[in-house]
């Protein structure tokens, strides 16, 4: 027995099993921390997928709602020249009234327009703003990666 610094053989015996003890927990530990880092980030990407979708829905709405101007425009120029043969062909109105009418409606039809521009640039702003290749997007699609090769590489040490 080894008594001159007050610990026996057995003593010493534990103090190493307790070490490694330690270093298993601290292991355990540090794996735990990842897996919640992981967690997080995947949350985090499950928002951003959410908050894309309902970009997108907003998109198609705004979309629509492009088309939706543009057709307006179509029926009106079609409602102009219609009137005008009418006016012309069937009431005989003068040329001068016709022209008043004509620019009625042509007027319409360029407001028309330009609110379907606008609506257009509008979604290719948001388009932009929210694509796939957006920094913000980027980044965390990078972080998620290399979260999951840092576990995957734990994994691979544990099997070793």
């Amino acid at each position: 027995m080894n008594q001159h610094n007050g610990f026996g053989d057995n003593d010493i015996q534990i103090v190493e099993v307790m070490g490694e003890g330690a270093a298993e927990v601290n292991e355990e530990a540090d794996r735990r921390a990842e897996r919640e880092e992981l967690e997080r980030v995947r949350a985090e990407n499950a928002v951003l997928g959410a908050n894309i979708e309902i970009l997108n829905r907003a998109a198609r709405t705004l979309h629509e709602e492009i088309d939706e101007a543009f057709r307006t425009a179509r029926n009106v120029t079609d409602e102009m020249m219609n009137r005008a043969r009418e006016a012309n062909a069937e009431l005989g109105i003068e040329r001068a009234d016709v022209r008043i009418e004509m620019d009625k409606l042509k007027r319409k039809n360029e407001e028309a327009k330009t609110r379907g521009d606008i609506w257009k640039q509008k979604y290719k702003k948001m388009k932009l703003k929210y694509s796939r290749k957006s920094v913000k997007y980027q980044n965390l699609k990078r972080q998620f990666k290399n979260m999951e090769r840092a576990q995957l590489g734990g994994m691979e040490e544990n099997n070793a």
